[in-house]
């Protein structure tokens, strides 16, 4: 179980954590056009982000965007995201050599409780702690909104003038927000940790077979 969970955070390393998508129509004297721009963040290669453009001679071209956070007030959210990085990472190390560890009985059983024990502890804290603080390290870097938004909400959804901004007439907005598959699995990962750290705790290991090398004093 615990290898297992640490082989669930490797892969959540290297997949979006969190999303943002907005959706923005116009419908007028000017014709109609629809303009769509969505964001992704990562823990360790930083956010994507796309926007397009459609209906309208006047759209820009479409365009795709990748970049590290480390970049003037995005520096807090690089700093943020360490941590979380961090954590998790942290985790997925303990984790691993407490499963291995067990799994060859090299080690005693209390350092493999332990290990397994600060192994729960990161991996449970690493999504709950980015759920909880983010809006606020959000709002800490100047992108705060009247209306519903990722710096109020870690899920959330919001449309028209529930975004904010008064829209001019003629115009929709919907846009949603919320976690992605990497903190969903980071979330499952600390599931599983937990599960292998109460196996360990309550001595379901089974007892290594003497093997005929071993000293009968």
């Amino acid at each position: 179980m615990l290898v297992a969970g640490a082989g669930l955070i490797v892969v959540a390393l290297f997949v979006g954590w969190y999303g943002v998508s907005a959706t923005e129509t116009y419908s007028g004297v000017y014709g109609n056009f629809t303009f769509r721009a969505s964001s992704t963040n990562y823990l360790l290669q930083g956010f994507y982000q796309s926007i397009s453009c459609q209906g309208s001679s006047d759209c820009l071209a479409n365009s795709t965007v990748s970049s590290p956070y480390q970049q003037g007030v995005l520096n807090s959210l690089a700093t943020f995201y360490d941590i979380i990085a961090a954590l998790t990472i942290g985790a997925a190390l303990l984790a691993l050599t407490s499963g291995v560890t067990a799994l060859a009985r090299r080690g005693k059983d209390r350092m493999i409780e332990g290990f397994s024990f600060f192994a729960a502890v990161a991996a449970v804290l690493a999504p709950i702690v980015m759920m909880l603080a983010q809006p606020a390290v959000l709002r800490y870097l100047g992108n705060g909104a009247n209306g519903s938004s990722p710096t109020t909400s870690f899920f959330g959804s919001c449309t028209g003038s529930g975004c904010g901004e008064p829209l001019p007439s003629g115009f929709t907005l919907t846009a949603t927000w919320g976690p992605m598959i990497g903190w969903y699995l980071a979330l499952a990962a600390a599931g599983v940790i937990v599960i292998g750290f109460l196996v360990v705790r309550g001595g379901l290991l089974e007892p290594r077979r003497p093997s005929i090398y071993d000293s009968d004093s």
